[in-house]
């Protein structure tokens, strides 16, 4: 499993000059990066995550970048943001999306992990809450897992949690 602090550690030591770095185009301090995810407003700034491999320039476990702008034209990199550092995750921190709450910054996010024989990949959505710098996964995760769907459609494929207008959320 890859750590949160493993990763930012090595994004900090690592980092490419920005210089070196398109001047009007998100991209990551170091590795490979995908697609966007959690792209929000906070606080009064916006909030953009991102599919992100900091190890490679190749597909890797999943992380999420975060970076963070007032006027999407100027962004600043902000830590790692999740890493796949727990057991319901530790296959890749993949889609999901974004949104604030009372609680605070609310990432929903699809961990994938190995199912119990080691065969092919599970998909869990999980939570993590935090001040729009730092997050923490939620102990209870994954909320739901690929076993609520209903017989004859995918319990692996279960993935890129979004929240509607008319969807309510208890965080405990």
């Amino acid at each position: 499993m890859h750590t949160l602090e493993a990763a930012r550690k090595y994004e900090k030591e690592y980092e490419v000059d920005a210089d070196k770095r398109p001047l009007f185009h998100v991209t990551p301090p170091i590795g490979w990066m995908n697609d966007p995810n959690g792209f929000s407003v906070y606080k009064g700034q916006i909030h953009l995550f991102y599919q992100y491999h900091p190890y490679s320039n190749v597909w890797g476990p999943m992380h999420w970048g975060h970076q963070v702008s007032e006027d999407m034209i100027s962004w600043k990199q902000y830590p790692t943001a999740l890493a796949p550092d727990k057991e319901y995750d530790e296959e890749g921190c993949f889609s999901g999306s974004a949104v604030m709450t009372n609680l605070g910054h609310v990432l929903f996010y699809t961990g994938v992990s190995k199912d119990k024989n080691g065969g092919c990949n599970l998909q869990n959505q999980c939570m993590a809450v935090g001040d729009g710098v730092g997050y923490k996964k939620l102990k209870n995760n994954p909320v739901l897992t690929g076993a609520v769907m209903p017989e004859g459609f995918s319990h692996i494929d279960f993935r890129d949690p979004r929240y509607g207008k008319k969807m309510v959320f208890t965080i405990c």
